[in-house]
């Protein structure tokens, strides 16, 4: 076991006793040590041993014998240290109740040499080591989601609590409750209000209770009661060889509605992250047996959380996702249990109730928003509370708004036909592909930005492997694509201005082919197989870098060419002067729809695709009374120079009406994008 903080080791590292009356060392003198004030129980002191990395706490003899030199030795007459435990009962029983010694010393001969009493006092320094904290967000369930009945459920009316799916987030600050996707059983999760009266059964009157009800269990192998920390490392306090791993203890109040008795398994449960790759761990730390007669608070000490199966470097990075939780594992029958007051402390800490907790408190912990990315990814976000707590809202990012005002502010930026580029960085500290990615998840083209690459650049525009398509992003703008070292056969195609690049073979590391746009700029792409080259020095120009594992086909070879052609920058659109049109519904021109940044491609109705101004098609009826025909009125279409009735010829004149466009009643606002 770990060392253990209760335990109060002598104030000197070596200590002898002298005869009151001679001075001389008290050879074989005799210490008693008792609980004080019950001067009459004995109490014992202990021997620290350590076998490689392993601590344990020995009882010494009480009374006990010094040795020749008045110095206290073990039972082989080796010189050790006491250490006092100041607690009531044993390590292994105490509840944390502070009980000091009454110490007696006697020579050998049995005549009293000194008493000390309420020793060691450490009263004070108690109260600092044991400061109690619970690592448990939200214990009483405080903050809670009630599940809403539905009345048009299908086939049949969905009562309230009724658990639907696979994971239902519960409560706020990790808790939630799993069954199989779908589940065949049927499960109800509600949360009982306490009333804080003298026959309440519950420690520290808990506002709240979370009570879990199985009416069927169907086919169901688990359901169980999670209560998830974030970051699968987040209790391994431990160093080289564990020598100093920290242990905690666990306290539940829980009883069956039922009339039954439930034995219910806690196990602690570790996922390592998406993209780990590492099997999961979980291993059982206890198990409770829930009755029906009260709350009865249920203690398992001595938890450890064991250090990961694996090293850190294997928990996953894609979604920073990994945990680390404690489950309830219910029985698979039916049964009707409320679960309340959960603690995860330190094992030195006296658990006998629920400590008295304020609504602000427990609040701060169950609402404490996410760890903000060092990414800057999550930065100018607003905070937002959801079912499983307060987290980061990046529903705005890629949200457009108009105002009056001159220029960008905060995470805006101000929709004038700006590029930028995914991997750079804004003044502010967030990364540019927040809202570069954005683009591409809302596009009209696979891998394309909404509002395309920027009109002096090339796009990706399709692929059928082994080749690919290259459009200049200006109409009948001048550009080049050149091989370089790649290896790939190009084709200027005259009929769109676009290139047909053919892909014989899987470049090596370093190979490049290059585009130089419409102004000039010179791109390079260039293949990193297994990190193991760097970008090619000439031509000079920007560098567009694809990695390959060296393992690719050339249809994957060239997917990963587009993306990262496509995804090396996007275009904000400059939409000084657009009116907005809501997607779909009335566009009976949808299919001339364009990706503002590829103009001549039509996408159709897809978002952030744009329409020219047009007129609908119309004519202009009149009517006109020509000469020679006694004033009578013939309706005709206007048509310059007609021939009239008698063969007159009647000249007719339009007078032109309108501005220069056709357009409702509006304001100037300038429009804005959040990134």
């Amino acid at each position: 076991m770990p060392l253990d903080s209760r335990f109060v080791a002598t104030s000197d590292l070596e200590s002898f006793f002298v005869d009151k009356d001679t001075g001389l060392p008290l050879a074989a003198g005799v210490i008693t040590f008792y609980g004080d004030p019950l001067f009459t129980t004995l109490k014992p002191v202990y021997q620290l041993t350590l076998a490689g990395t392993d601590y344990q706490y020995a009882p010494l003899p009480n009374p006990c014998v010094l040795s020749g030199t008045g110095t206290f030795q073990d039972a082989l007459g080796n010189n050790i240290v006491p250490y006092y435990f100041p607690y009531d009962g044993t390590p292994d029983t105490s509840t944390g109740v502070l009980e000091l010694y009454f110490i007696r010393v006697q020579n050998s001969g049995g005549t009293q040499q000194f008493t000390r009493s309420a020793w060691p006092n450490v009263a004070q320094d108690t109260a600092t080591v044991n400061e109690f904290v619970n690592y448990v967000p939200n214990g009483q369930f405080l903050a809670h989601n009630d599940i809403a009945a539905n009345p048009y459920g299908s086939p049949a009316p969905i009562p309230a609590g009724r658990i639907t799916q696979a994971i239902t987030n519960i409560a706020q600050g990790g808790w939630e409750f799993e069954v199989p996707n779908p589940p065949t059983g049927t499960y109800d999760v509600t949360f009982t209000r306490f009333q804080p009266t003298v026959s309440l059964d519950v420690n520290a009157f808990p506002r709240y209770g979370v009570k879990i009800k199985c009416g069927a269990p169907g086919g169901d192998s688990f359901r169980k009661l999670r209560l998830k920390w974030n970051d699968v490392n987040q209790f391994n306090a431990t160093n080289i060889g564990d020598a100093f791993k920290k242990l905690f203890k666990f306290f539940v109040n829980a009883e069956s509605n039922d009339g039954g008795t439930y034995i219910v398994p806690i196990f602690v449960y570790k996922f390592y992250g998406t993209g780990s790759g590492t099997p999961d761990d979980q291993f059982q730390i206890g198990t409770m047996t829930i009755s029906p007669t009260s709350f009865g608070g249920i203690t398992i000490n001595n938890i450890d959380f064991k250090t990961n199966s694996v090293p850190a470097t294997t928990i996953g990075t894609v979604l920073n996702d990994d945990y680390i939780a404690i489950e309830f594992r219910f029985p698979t029958s039916t049964f009707e249990i409320t679960i309340t007051d959960v603690v995860l402390a330190d094992n030195d800490i006296s658990i006998a109730a629920y400590p008295e907790t304020t609504n602000a408190q427990a609040m701060s912990q169950a609402l404490a928003p996410s760890v903000p990315l060092g990414d800057g990814s999550n930065l100018y976000l607003p905070m937002i509370v959801t079912k499983s707590g307060v987290t980061y809202d990046d529903s705005i990012v890629g949200q457009i708004i108009g105002k009056p005002q001159l220029i960008a502010v905060k995470n805006e930026l101000l929709m004038n036909g700006s590029v930028y580029r995914f991997k750079d960085y804004s003044p502010l500290g967030i990364p540019y592909s927040r809202l570069g990615n954005f683009l591409v998840t809302n596009t009209a083209l696979p891998t394309v930005p909404m509002f395309g690459t920027g009109p002096d650049f090339l796009t990706v525009t399709s692929v059928v492997s082994p080749i690919f398509n290259i459009l200049i992003n200006i109409p009948a703008a001048p550009a080049t694509v050149v091989a370089g070292t790649s290896g790939f056969i190009v084709v200027i195609n005259i009929v769109n201005n676009s290139f047909t690049i053919t892909v014989p073979g899987i470049p090596t590391t370093g190979q490049y082919f290059s585009f130089t746009t419409p102004s000039g700029l010179i791109y390079n792409v260039w293949y990193n197989v297994s990190n193991g080259g760097g970008s090619p020095a000439v031509p000079t120009g920007a560098n567009i870098e694809v990695s390959l594992t060296g393992a690719e086909t050339i249809a994957t070879l060239i997917s990963k060419t587009q993306i990262a052609i496509n995804q090396y920058q996007f275009m904000v659109l400059n939409a000084a002067g657009y009116f907005w049109r809501g997607l779909g519904g009335v566009d009976p021109n949808a299919g001339t729809r364009t990706i503002p940044g590829i103009p001549g491609l039509a996408v159709g109705a897809n978002l952030g695709s744009e329409q020219t101004d047009i007129f609908a098609s119309h004519n202009h009826p009149g009517s006109f009374s020509p000469a020679g025909l006694g004033g009578n009125v013939l309706p005709f279409n206007f048509v310059l120079g007609h021939d009239a009735p008698g063969g007159q010829t009647a000249p007719v004149t339009v007078a032109l009406q309108g501005g220069l466009e056709t357009r409702p009643k509006n304001l100037a606002l300038n429009w804005f994008i959040r990134y």
